[in-house]
């Protein structure tokens, strides 16, 4: 199976209710047992397997019971880990409530309780939760009673608290949490205000266990942001904004006055256009222009191939291509700094511990990226640019290039 018969079914698949997901003629393909597997290892890299089957088994389809049977096979241990994790998820939230502890549940744990009709729809790898910073030793705490690990190394423990947002903690039996004390990288150019994430946050209760969850506006916000770490190359995320949407009509004046006060405007506008342009989620007229996005920007982000590159589940292939997406995705009024520390080439605080190393190594020169990185942003635009006439012949490229439809 092609990628781009990959994207397609799994687009048709993860519609809301109402849309004819199977009824789209590549759903056939998974009839053949080489196309299924291949789907199978798309869908799950995206992330939405569980979603997309889900769909299928609830949808006719033209398959016999042999066929149905292998096509929906991935259901079960997807089913089965699903119910693990929430097991998992009330006895951290269970062992937190007795001491008086109330963390809001973050990303995946709160989508898959608000936005989607059953947990295996959203599948998630850890358990997020955003703890007040008065409860952040206490929670560290019960968590380390409750059998969870910290990072082996005392350096990397460190470096996780002065240079990033959140703690990991392992459990032995597989299961991983992150407690954040803020909700974006401090080398972003945009900030969400995690305080307000935590005033605002609703309680809802799930499974007999109060739960507090960001209100839906956040999640829209946090979401936008998310897209921004690995550069628009999760199609999950795009999902899960078309069914937050979809659960309820956000307070879309709320939406544009955070995210221009975090500077959250770009990635915001085409998260939620990337949704509508897919799944045709509603949003607002004008939503770009009303989020200060100009045209300029806009037509920047389109020759970068959004829709292309989240087809891939990678993100811009070329290097200068990401650090072009950044620049242009960063607020109108940081965009020449951050443009800037690129050029300057800043390393990461954390790049080791990334690699894998037990601590940081001696400090290494610094490396200036300069003149060539300048020249090289540059000529890849006037190239990018050049080749829109070629890209809109094509049915991907123009699909690309008109992104911002209707979004004037």
């Amino acid at each position: 199976m092609k990628t781009r018969d990959a994207f397609e079914l799994t687009i048709a698949l993860c519609r809301r209710e109402g849309a004819a997901g199977s009824g789209d003629g590549r759903v056939g393909l998974l009839g053949r047992a080489a196309d299924r597997t291949a789907f199978h290892a798309y869908a799950m890299r995206q992330g939405v397997l569980g979603l997309a089957l889900s769909t299928l088994r609830r949808q006719a389809h033209p398959f016999d019971g042999a066929t149905i049977n292998a096509i929906l096979a991935p259901l079960r241990t997807l089913s089965q880990q699903a119910r693990l994790w929430d097991m998992e998820r009330n006895r951290v939230l269970a062992l937190l409530a007795r001491e008086g502890l109330s963390p809001v549940l973050l990303k995946g744990a709160a989508l898959r309780v608000t936005t989607y009709r059953a947990a295996v729809e959203r599948p998630v790898g850890d358990l997020d939760l955003l703890v007040p910073a008065e409860e952040m030793d206490r929670t560290v705490e019960r968590l380390l009673a409750a059998g969870y690990r910290m990072p082996e190394s005392a350096a990397a423990i460190e470096g996780f608290r002065e240079h990033h947002f959140h703690l990991p903690m392992h459990h032995p039996n597989g299961f991983e949490a992150e407690l954040h004390w803020a909700l974006t990288p401090r080398a972003t150019t945009h900030r969400l205000d995690h305080d307000d994430f935590i005033a605002r946050a609703r309680t809802a209760e799930v499974d007999g266990l109060a739960v507090r969850l960001p209100i839906p506006e956040h999640m829209l916000l946090h979401l936008s942001s998310q897209n921004t770490e690995d550069h628009f190359s999760k199609l999950r995320r795009i999902v899960d904004i078309d069914r937050v949407i979809a659960s309820g009509e956000p307070d879309w004046e709320f939406v544009i006055a955070e995210a221009r006060r975090g500077g959250l405007e770009a990635p915001t506008a085409l998260s939620l256009q990337l949704a509508h342009h897919l799944f045709g989620t509603s949003i607002p007229a004008a939503l770009p222009a009303r989020l200060g996005v100009g045209r300029t920007t806009r037509a920047a982000l389109a020759l970068l191939e959004p829709v292309s590159t989240l087809a891939t589940g990678r993100g811009p292939t070329r290097a200068v291509a990401r650090f072009l997406q950044e620049v242009w995705l960063a607020p109108a009024a940081a965009r020449a700094q951050h443009l800037k520390r690129v050029v300057a080439g800043e390393d990461d605080p954390l790049e080791w511990l990334w690699r894998g190393e037990e601590e940081a190594q001696s400090p290494p020169a610094e490396r200036r990226r300069g003149v060539r990185l300048a020249a090289a942003l540059a000529l890849y635009q006037c190239w990018i640019v050049l080749c829109a006439p070629a890209s809109a012949a094509t049915a991907d490229g123009r699909r690309d290039l008109r992104i911002w439809d209707r979004a004037a």
